[in-house]
């Protein structure tokens, strides 16, 4: 008879290996840093796209006196606004920095699919050597159980005279 210990082939063992997944992916500081690299970048990513269209907003007053000295002069008082944008490098229409952040953001969210793939496997791999290892444990556990049994039955029969020493002396060896 082949016993086995841990979990049924199904969605047990399914829903605990998910489970420990994502609490693996929760509690990886380095995950958690390639996330937030993966954010930057795309924060970065819409600056250059987006944030340029915004024009720079400006203000300038000029108070003042027309004539020759301050007393025989006129008040002046001179306002503008003004909007302006930047074309081309650095500004608008800046290809090569946008194409630039683009690649950064679509390297950094690999990186964390990377990460998320490399954890999941750590895990994986563990729980199957924690069941191996239960497994291995209950067959040891099993083995024990059946030279124990050899052994009482050696001795058993060596009290009765049917025995033989030498199969008491193999008995207690394979114990």
């Amino acid at each position: 008879e082949l016993r086995t210990t841990g979990y049924p082939a199904g969605s047990i063992a399914d829903t605990v290996l998910t489970h420990l997944t994502q609490e693996a992916l929760a509690r990886r500081s380095d995950l958690a840093a390639a996330r937030a690299a993966a954010q930057g970048a795309a924060h970065e990513r819409s600056s250059w796209t987006y944030g340029r269209l915004l024009p720079d907003l400006g203000a300038e007053v000029s108070p003042g006196f027309l004539g020759h000295s301050f007393d025989s002069g006129e008040k002046s008082f001179d306002a503008s606004v003004y909007l302006s944008w930047s074309i081309g490098p650095g500004g608008l229409a800046d290809i090569g920095r946008m194409r630039m952040s683009r690649a950064a953001a679509t390297l950094a969210s690999i990186r964390v699919q990377e990460l998320e793939a490399q954890i999941a496997t750590e895990v994986h791999e563990a729980h199957a050597a924690a069941r191996a290892a239960a497994e291995l444990e209950a067959a040891s556990a099993r083995s024990a159980e059946a030279a124990e049994s050899v052994v009482r039955l050696s001795i058993d029969r060596d009290q009765r005279g049917i025995g033989v020493a030498y199969e008491l002396v193999q008995a207690t060896d394979a114990w």
